[in-house]
């Protein structure tokens, strides 16, 4: 079994007692967003704060992080789905912080690093634990770029090209030995946007874009398993007839809701929640060599607040547990699968 296989996409940020259950339950590895505007809302020194109390969190729970590399701050430019781009400063600025969050949280981070004087490491002293450092590898850059609500851009093939391209530059002169994440991109398409495959066949044949990553993500969302079988298989022949077959695709979300089924397709009910995670995953499994794929995210670990204004028809109810933590069957179906692995 790939190290790192079972993971989440919260939806919001975990708390400890989300933590915990997590690592009940088998999950390897979250996905989170780390955004340029939370650590640097007003031009000057970087706050960390917020995101030391999360990567804390994970790595005292020996949960691994996949930072989502996103937000651009209001000084810069609004609205915080733009890509840094547009101007000198807005690209210095997104490489400085990429630089500076390596520098931090990547293997040779100072937050793992004890002081000069011997003192417990900022993690250690955070935490209050004794477990080992689980530093940033592998970083995410921005997500679903081909959706104008998440990336806004007039040409978003070329900007997130060139974005790629920033950010790889930005991270690897840190840690060479970085994994750069492509931008999970949703399957299917409608109003006449780009699909995963047409994004990525676009993307691809932007000259230096292909050296420019490690790991390409899709967000495979379907109505029922055939289709999600189809997406994949796309996305693997895209890759493959761009000579890039030979990187690890990761899903960095999936998921289904539990709310009744309605005329969108995504929610599926509560026994239909389970049952489809049960067969997505059965398959993922199952085809995890010939589609190199190392990686799964579902999507999400805990249903919002009930108040809590949502981005999609299923986001609602696509936790594997209620609101109050109750557990859903999906839950119980999916550490079928994460704590069977261990056996």
């Amino acid at each position: 079994m790939p190290k790192a296989f079972f993971g989440v996409d919260p939806g919001v940020p975990p708390d400890a007692p989300d933590l915990s259950q997590m690592t009940d339950a088998g999950i390897e590895t979250v996905r989170i967003g780390l955004g340029w505007s939370t650590v640097q809302p007003q031009p000057g020194a970087f706050s960390w704060a917020p995101i030391d109390a999360r990567v804390s969190g994970l790595a005292a729970n020996g949960i691994g992080f996949l930072p989502v590399l996103a937000s651009t701050p209001a000084w810069v430019t609004t609205p915080a789905t733009t890509p840094p781009l547009d101007s000198r400063q807005a690209r210095d600025g997104w490489t400085q912080f990429l630089q500076a969050a390596v520098e931090r949280y990547g293997p040779d981070g100072s937050f793992w690093t004890p002081d000069s004087d011997g003192g417990p490491s900022p993690f250690h002293a955070l935490c209050k634990c004794d477990v080992d450092p689980t530093p940033i590898t592998a970083w995410q850059v921005w997500n679903e770029p081909s959706l104008t609500h998440y990336f806004a851009s007039s040409s978003p093939v070329e900007s997130y090209a060139e974005l790629l391209r920033i950010s790889h530059d930005a991270i690897t002169s840190v840690d060479p030995q970085a994994q750069i994440v492509l931008a999970g991109v949703p399957g299917f398409a409608k109003d006449g946007r780009l699909t995963a495959w047409k994004f990525l066949d676009k993307l691809f044949r932007v000259p230096g874009t292909t050296e420019d990553f490690d790991v390409a993500a899709l967000h495979p969302y379907s109505r029922n398993i055939d289709q999600l079988t189809l997406e994949i298989n796309k996305v693997r022949a895209e890759m493959k007839e761009s000579a890039q077959g030979g990187k690890p695709l990761w899903i960095t979300e999936l998921g289904w809701g539990s709310d009744p089924p309605d005329h969108f397709g995504f929610n599926k009910g509560t026994s239909g929640q389970e049952q489809l995670l049960k067969q997505a995953y059965s398959l993922l499994l199952r085809k995890r060599a010939a589609w190199d794929l190392d990686r799964v995210y579902w999507f999400e670990w805990r249903d919002p607040p009930a108040d809590q204004e949502v981005g999609c028809s299923f986001c609602s109810s696509a936790g594997l547990l209620q609101n109050d933590r109750q557990p859903k069957p999906a839950y119980h179906a999916f550490t079928r699968f994460s704590l069977g692995a261990r056996d």
